[in-house]
């Protein structure tokens, strides 16, 4: 069976909420939480949202702010755009790329929200897991690529020496 890795608090490296600067299609974001609920925004339609939310440092201000826009968008659209924010923060974020890979390849990384059954476990009446924990999914999968890219590098290397 494997190890689980359960994050919750906005302490924790992995939580949207952890602040970690970081730099998308030009503009400057001081949490993933910003980028996902500004970007829900304009998707939405909402552009004076979007600037609300952008002007909004608190993430948990964000977060309310972003439930109150109607994102008409399917599962594909709104994980390709956490997945561009949960990018940009683990690989322009050293400390936080550092943690994510930390994290053994074969641990399941868990969002412990008892209230999100999207992107977290939505824990209920005796703890049932009714969650689809897709935010814990993301980070697998980006753990995996990061993985795969320092794989790749070292290959690379190893190669050059031999060709020097």
């Amino acid at each position: 069976m494997n190890a689980v890795h359960y994050f919750r608090s906005y302490l924790d490296p992995l939580s949207n909420h952890h602040f970690a600067n970081m730099v998308i299609d030009g503009d400057t974001y001081p949490h993933v939480e910003q980028y996902y609920q500004r970007e829900k925004a304009f998707r939405a339609g909402q552009p004076d949202m979007a600037v609300k939310i952008k002007f909004t440092g608190d993430p948990r201000k964000c977060y309310r702010l972003g439930q109150e826009v109607v994102a008409l968008w399917d599962s594909s659209e709104r994980e390709e755009v956490m997945m561009k924010g949960l990018r940009a923060k683990f690989t322009q974020n050293k400390h936080l790329k550092k943690a994510l890979m930390d994290i053994h390849r074969d641990v399941i990384i868990v969002f412990d929200n008892m209230y999100d059954e999207y992107w977290g476990t939505g824990l209920r009446d005796g703890n049932v897991w009714a969650g689809h924990n897709r935010l814990g999914v993301l980070l697998m999968r980006l753990r995996d690529e990061l993985f795969e890219l320092r794989l790749r590098e070292e290959m690379f290397e190893i190669k050059q020496q031999h060709i020097i």
